[in-house]
Order: structure tokens, then C-alpha cells, then sequence
């Protein structure tokens, strides 16, 4: 129960689902009624589950639709400002950022892998494209080749870079956070995606979501498809 990460319990579900069988079958030998009984309640609750989670899953999750419109609506070349980047829409970097990653992939781990992958973008660049940077509480530590750079929370510096949107998720920041009060006096919210059938609903329902799939009742019933709700907000010139 107090492990999140549900693939390290994988190992035990053989054992379980032995003792499991064993329970049925000494239940069937007392008594068929209960036995039949009782299947119902044991697969129901995973089935109707399973339904519903590959329902939502087979639906464009957040990130998708909130690449379509940022590729529709916000011109080639702007520049962004993401949020946790796990849970924002996968956008294209502009050749000047490839290239500069690039230039830097020489190094470090999986270097030769690095430089493979961005001389291909590079090959075929992908338009519309942008300048991205990822908001961070450790702007100073190594992320991932599309995780950088990084900038910390600072509105003032986000403008000195030129930065046109911040993309935020709001239920990550606390009310009274310096940044998101700075944010709400300082642009204005554009749109927001919301993955619950409520629009306004941008709360996170399970803070477990660790590969942007739901795992709770509380959060899969409220739910249109996957994802975090990403808030879009254009900054005042």
C-alpha cells in the first residue's frame, strides 16, 4: 500500500493469483452457490475499470490537443515558457536550439545516441517549431536532451528572454506562490485543457499519475482522457 510504483508488485502476482485459485477452489467444494456467487464481485471491479481506462486512453490525451492548437493558433518561431515537462504538449525546438544541442551532445552520457537522434531532426526539421524553455525549481541541474533548458520560476527573467506564454499547471502551484501570483497580474490566460468532463476542472484528482494514466476511481470516473490540465497564459508587452 505504500508503494506507488505499481511494477514492483508485479513479482507477487503469481503467488496471488495461486493462493486466489486455491481460495476458489476449497469455496466451489463447499459450496457452488457462493462460488458463483462471488466471480462477479472478484472480476467486475477490474473489468469495468480496464473498460474505462482503455476507453480514455484511446482518446488524444492533453498534450495532443494542446499541440494542435498551439500549432494552429501561436505562430513558428514564439517563444514558450513549459511547466513540468512530462505532462506539456510535445512541441518541435527551433533549428537554432537543435543546433545548439548539438553542439553540446558531444559529451556526456549516451553522447553518440544524442547527436544521432538531433542530427536526424536536424536532416528534417519539423515545422512550426519554437523556442522552448522548461520552467524548473533546479534550473541548475542536468535534465534530458529535450528537457533543457531550463529556467527557473522568475517572471522577470522569462521576459528578458523574450518568452511570449507561459503553459502552466495551475493545481501544481499553490495560491499565494510568488510566480503564479506574478503570472495572473502579469498576462493574461489564453485557454486551458482540461482532461475531466468539467472544463473548469483543473484539479488533479490522483497525484500518482505516474505516467500520465489515472489508477483511482476518484480520478478515472471524472475523466474525459489522460493528462494533467495545462493552463495557457500570454504575457503583457
Amino acid at each position: 500500500f505504500g508503494q506507488p510504483y505499481d511494477r514492483y508488485v508485479l513479482p507477487l502476482i503469481p503467488f496471488m493469483l495461486a493462493m486466489a485459485a486455491a481460495l476458489l477452489t476449497e469455496i466451489k467444494e463447499r459450496s457452488k452457490l457462493l462460488f458463483w456467487v462471488l466471480i462477479p464481485f472478484m472480476v467486475l471491479p477490474s473489468l469495468l475499470k480496464t473498460v474505462h481506462w482503455d476507453r480514455l486512453m484511446s482518446r488524444p490525451d492533453v498534450r495532443t490537443v494542446a499541440k494542435d492548437w498551439v500549432e494552429s493558433q501561436i505562430r513558428s518561431g514564439s517563444r514558450l515558457a513549459l511547466d513540468w515537462g512530462f505532462y506539456m504538449p510535445r512541441l518541435s525546438f527551433t533549428r537554432a536550439q537543435l543546433e545548439e544541442k548539438r553542439r553540446d551532445a558531444s559529451q556526456g552520457f549516451h553522447a553518440g545516441a544524442k547527436a544521432r537522434r538531433l542530427d536526424a531532426l536536424l536532416a528534417n526539421p519539423r515545422e512550426p517549431s519554437y523556442a522552448l524553455y522548461f520552467l524548473s525549481d533546479a534550473p541548475d541541474s542536468q535534465g534530458f536532451l529535450f528537457g533543457d533548458p531550463r529556467v527557473p520560476y522568475d517572471l522577470d527573467l522569462l521576459k528578458q528572454k523574450g518568452v511570449e506564454y507561459v503553459f502552466l499547471i495551475e493545481a501544481l502551484r499553490p495560491e499565494d506562490d510568488p510566480f503564479f501570483r506574478a503570472l495572473r497580474l502579469n498576462a493574461d490566460r489564453m485557454m486551458t485543457f482540461s482532461p475531466y468532463r468539467d472544463p473548469r476542472d483543473l484539479r488533479i484528482h490522483d497525484p500518482q499519475t505516474m505516467t500520465g494514466g489515472p489508477f483511482l476511481w476518484s480520478d478515472i470516473l471524472f475523466r474525459e482522457r489522460g493528462g494533467y490540465p495545462v493552463s495557457v497564459y500570454r504575457l503583457r508587452s
